[in-house]
């Protein structure tokens, strides 16, 4: 009997220490919860990452098919900037019936001038236009050529749209569908006003080429920020609102307006990069309809011709 009970008493001793955890266990147990959240935190935000890229992919698919769409009605793409009562529109003004949002298009010209005010229409832009990596402003820009100056129309700077209003036909893409781009993203800016928010340059007396202008950027010798106004009024059709072109590579780290400004006021010129919140990429949609990643760290000359339609390269 006093064997029996020693026995239950050391018994119930060592069950009782095998209920208790060390200091050193408590430690590794929290260190090794600690790791796993942050694995699984990395692993949801690549999953969100992916999400917004496919849906940024999507996005400029359906702007793709809806300029193709109404080649395919007019015989030629919407211009780069459509005048109406000396008002320069975008692209995009022109393609909402396509993208079945006939009734946005309507209102926007109904509000014309759209430059003295800001209206409704222009404040709200279509969730087509944003980029759900940044879903500021509008994000979505049609490609204007590879010279710094978006009015050139000659030589290597020809675009899938011309600055200068011009109608264009598909067949005026000589280098190939699938080997010009048609349209691109950009971050949009802050929506701050301040003029000195627009980085403006006044070059005299002549205008670089692009190649010099580049240079002139990546000197770092001129103070230049990005410009905050950038896409606020996705139906204006002008290097800071809905255009951008291959001077500088994509994600270049600066953007700058030329000095030389239309009747209007707006620069005509400059270097406005494609760009995005996706990690060292863009996403581009050619002339096919087809939309593609390009990496960040793409050969200049490559981007370049990219960007120009008929320039056989």
């Amino acid at each position: 009997m006093r064997f029996s009970f020693e026995f239950s008493q050391q018994r119930n001793s060592t069950d009782g220490s095998r209920k208790a955890f060390s200091l050193v266990e408590i430690l590794v147990v929290t260190a090794l919860a600690g790791v796993l959240m942050s694995l699984l935190l990395v692993a949801i935000n690549a999953a969100r990452g992916s999400a917004r890229s496919l849906t940024c992919t999507n996005n400029l698919r359906q702007l793709g098919i809806a300029i193709q769409n109404y080649e395919s009605t007019w015989r030629v793409i919407p211009r780069a900037c459509g005048h109406i009562f000396s008002q320069d529109y975008s692209p995009w003004v022109a393609v909402m019936p396509q993208l079945e949002q006939t009734a946005v298009a309507k209102q926007i010209l109904l509000e014309l001038p759209f430059h003295e005010t800001e209206t409704e229409s222009q404040l709200r832009v279509p969730e087509v236009l944003k980029c759900p990596a940044d879903n500021t402003h509008s994000n979505y820009r049609v490609n204007v050529g590879a010279h710094c100056m978006a009015s050139k129309g000659s030589g290597g700077g020809r675009g899938a749209f011309e600055s200068t209003g011009n109608w264009l036909a598909l067949a005026s893409f000589t280098d190939g569908l699938s080997n010009t781009a048609l349209a691109s993203e950009r971050m949009s800016g802050t929506g701050s006003k301040s003029r000195s928010s627009i980085a403006i340059l006044r070059i005299s007396p002549y205008i670089p080429d692009s190649d010099e202008f580049l240079s002139l950027l990546a000197s770092e010798s001129i103070g230049i920020r990005r410009c905050d106004v950038a896409g606020q009024y996705w139906n204006v059709g002008d290097l800071v609102h809905s255009w951008y072109n291959h001077v500088a590579p994509p994600n270049f780290r600066l953007d700058a307006l030329l000095g030389g400004q239309s009747r209007e006021g707006r620069p005509q010129g400059g270097s406005v990069a494609a760009s995005s919140a996706h990690l060292g990429k863009v996403n581009v949609c050619m002339g096919d309809g087809s939309v593609a990643a390009q990496d960040s760290g793409i050969d200049v000359s490559v981007w370049r011709a990219l960007g120009t339609r008929d320039a056989k390269d």
